[in-house]
């Protein structure tokens, strides 16, 4: 992810839908890939929380 470097932004967790349906709450990994869908569990300053909102 690398999104701490990138936008000081802490990802604390990605809930993400599984193909049955089911939701996955996932703790990522820095290799861990974001998806389409994905939902973003975030810690930050607001401005930086918002750059990555426009991401």
């Amino acid at each position: 992810l690398e999104l701490r470097n990138r936008f000081g932004v802490n990802i604390l967790m990605i809930k993400r839908k599984a193909p049955d349906g089911s939701e996955q709450q996932i703790i990522p990994s820095p290799s861990e890939r974001i998806e389409t869908g994905d939902v973003l569990i975030a810690l930050g300053r607001e401005k930086d929380l918002n750059r990555l909102r426009r991401m």
